[in-house]
């Protein structure tokens, strides 16, 4: 979708159901009902305006027929409706629509339809030519602004026709109290149940959620949240059988259904599940635990992910080629885990791209034990043979840039990062250290931190970046880094400012800095700001605390640490003096290479101080 001045322009790309297709919205936004009933428009010829289509879809819109009741509906909702110079002449859902004449030439509307493109009509006439042999590949529609209360119209009417897709539609306006309906919680749980009873698989997940959550007053009851879910999933599809793969997973509750309506776009990642339940029970009540919570149940959450794995959702796939790789819920299985990973990023699902490419980048063997005879002359039965690594997949740079293009390209942060990478050491691409940069901005746009960090070190040497070096430009890359928890990037901007490089020297922001990444747990801040507290530097001298740092980055084999730990303990700075402590960390310091504790380790020894 782009912006235009005025009216919106929508860019619509769909894969086409049948030749003629007119790519319009109202199969993209899912309308399964309505589908059948709009397909019929996609089979008018070249030469029939998107506006046109949409009048006689409005055409149709009429008592009794309910499916083309839900489209239009969705496009007052949706705002999806063509501009018009009078928007009262389309017609309305309760009352006699106009006539529609159609011939093998023309398509006339009721007089009262004006079209748009500025000018004006008393009727719309259109000679039809023969019809097109190739598909279009786009359409844009310059579209009206939204009109719920045209929109709730419309689904009363098909409800009243017993179109479950209506019921839920207006379950959620009642549920919240939209476009003028008055909030009944009641009156929702009672549209959504009609609806799933007469076998609509979102109205069945809307209701598993419901009692899973105990919303809408109803109590609380996960057999039933559970019994529904199971049902959406027999009728409702891959999405359907992946928010059941969630539940078994998880033990918790998927994703809210109608994620769009439900106004929440968050998902539960069940892909590196580390849940041990092995329960493969088939009643509902070994899904429960004494207390009432949901059991997780990994083998048949793998069974429903499959399922929705076949069925061509890409989320899925990803999700149970992770299992297989992982041997979560099922026997470890690569080849399997290859099939579907590839599977899921030939539909651009870029997580699945970016671990091929991880893949590709090492190879995948696989070591079996071969079966031999025991006597193989007469065939007594079969022994364990000698262990055979097996190639799955050859190693290739050059495939692993490919994937990780693709994953980059679709918006991954992480793939983006990796392509930086590549390009700046030249590993399975020209060495090319711009366009290493370039992919490190993609990267930190998307919230990418080691992004953030390596751009700041190419603007500390000048590498690739317009205008070259930068201590300014460095620093302030640090500092985004560092304000969302990096700790390299905290620890380097703590050297910025102990030196005054970029920044404003301040031996207090230096300290906080030093504070902030030795509590992520790098031992070289532990040590320097253990040294800050010793001597006082940019904080309040505290020698307990510079001995609680040191001891810490000591514990991580940090030599300057341990010495100075070791002379805390021989000098009594900070501690009670213990010339037996004392000498271990100066043994310890010089077994790490420190240069002088070897050499005071000694003099303790030639003293009999240890």
């Amino acid at each position: 979708m782009a912006r235009v001045s005025g009216p919106q322009l929508y860019s619509i790309y769909t894969v086409p159901p049948a030749p003629g297709c007119w790519y319009c919205v109202l199969c993209n936004y899912n309308n399964q009902e309505a589908k059948g009933v709009f397909c019929a428009i996609c089979s008018l010829p070249q030469g029939v305006t998107a506006e046109q289509a949409y009048y006689f879809m409005a055409l149709n819109a009429q008592p009794g027929r309910a499916a083309p009741l839900v489209g239009l509906g969705l496009c007052y909702a949706k705002g999806l409706l063509p501009l018009t110079t009078n928007s009262s002449a389309l017609p309305s859902p309760t009352a006699t629509a106009a006539t529609t004449t159609t011939t093998t030439t023309t398509i006339t509307t009721a007089t009262s339809l004006t079209p748009t493109r500025g000018r004006s009509r008393t009727s719309l006439s259109t000679t039809i030519p023969p019809l097109h042999t190739q598909q279009p590949q786009h359409r844009s529609v310059v579209m009206g602004p939204k009109n719920k209360g045209k929109a709730v119209e419309c689904f009363e009417a098909a409800a009243a026709l017993g179109n479950p897709e209506a019921k839920v539609r207006l379950g959620f306006y009642a549920k919240d109290g939209k476009a003028g309906a008055a909030r009944d919680p009641a009156r929702a749980l009672a549209l959504w149940l009609e609806s799933a009873e007469s076998g609509y698989g979102l109205a069945q997940s809307i209701l598993a959620y419901c009692y899973m959550n105990g919303e809408l007053g109803v109590e609380k009851n996960l057999l039933t949240a559970r019994k529904w879910y199971e049902r959406a999933a027999e009728v409702g599809g891959p999405d359907a059988q992946f928010d059941l793969a969630i539940s078994y997973a998880t033990g918790a509750r998927p994703p809210p259904p109608g994620s769009d309506v439900f106004g929440t776009t968050s998902k539960v990642d069940i892909s590196s599940s580390n849940n041990n339940s092995t329960d493969n029970t088939t009643t509902a009540t070994a899904g429960l635990t004494a207390s009432g919570e949901v059991l997780a149940d990994l083998p048949r959450a793998a069974l429903w992910l499959e399922k929705s794995a076949n069925g061509g959702k890409a989320d899925a796939q990803y999700t149970i080629a992770r299992w297989y790789k992982k041997g979560i819920g099922v026997e470890r299985n690569m080849e399997k885990a290859l099939f579907w990973y590839t599977t899921a990023g030939n539909q651009e699902h870029h997580k699945a791209q970016h671990n091929l490419s991880l893949l590709y980048r090492v190879g995948v063997k696989e070591v079996r034990r071969t079966k031999q005879n025991q006597d193989q002359g007469q065939g007594h039965g079969a022994a364990e043979g000698e262990d055979e690594e097996v190639v799955l997949l050859e190693r290739d740079p050059k495939k692993a840039t490919l994937w990780c293009l693709k994953a980059a390209q679709n918006g991954y942060p992480r793939a983006q990062y990796n392509m930086g990478v590549a390009y700046k050491r030249g590993d399975g691409v020209e060495q090319d250290v711009r366009k290493a940069v370039e992919w490190y901005f993609k990267a930190a746009e998307g919230g990418h931190l080691d992004a953030h960090f390596n751009l700041a070190l190419c603007y500390a040497s000048g590498t690739g970046v317009e205008g070259g070096q930068s201590s300014q430009r460095e620093a302030e890359w640090y500092e985004r880094a560092a304000r969302r928890g990096h700790a390299k990037s905290q620890y380097n901007l703590a050297l910025c400012y102990m030196e005054g490089e970029g920044v404003t020297l301040s031996q207090e922001k230096a300290a906080e800095w030093f504070e902030r990444a030795a509590a992520s747990g790098r031992a070289d801040a532990q040590f320097n700001i253990a040294v800050f507290y010793e001597e006082g530097r940019g904080v309040a001298k505290d020698l307990e605390k510079a001995v609680s740092w040191y001891r810490r980055a000591a514990e991580q084999n940090e030599q300057d640490a341990q010495f100075c730990l070791a002379e805390c303990f021989h000098y009594g700075r900070g501690v009670m003096p213990d010339h037996h402590s004392a000498a271990v960390w100066y043994q310890k310091a010089a077994e790490s290479g420190h240069a002088t504790a070897g050499q005071r380790l000694a003099q303790f020894q030639s003293m009999d101080m240890c």
